[in-house]
């Protein structure tokens, strides 16, 4: 694949995705995570004063449980998979 078309497929997607790069952890998104732990799909919340999640989705294995959050804050929207092992915390 030509280099101009790999450029191109970053640029595009991290405009698709607005360049989310924000981290979140138990500290600054303490109610999501609360969240995670408790409360069924499509279970909405609020991270800060500018964001807000959405839990969209879970799925489970004998190993993991993992649930699909959609974020919306000032970057624009972005959908992050979160996991953990029994008894672990979510990353």
């Amino acid at each position: 694949m030509p280099l101009k078309n790999v450029v191109t497929a970053l640029v595009l997607s991290c405009l698709l995705t607005a360049c989310d790069t924000v981290r979140y952890d138990y500290s600054n998104a303490a109610a999501m995570f609360a969240a995670l732990d408790t409360s069924p799909d499509q279970t909405e919340g609020i991270i800060d004063a500018t964001s807000k999640f959405l839990i969209v989705s879970t799925e489970a294995n004998n190993q993991l449980l993992c649930r699909r959050v959609k974020i919306s804050g000032p970057r624009g929207q972005s959908q992050r998979r979160f996991c953990k092992v029994k008894g672990g915390d979510w990353r």
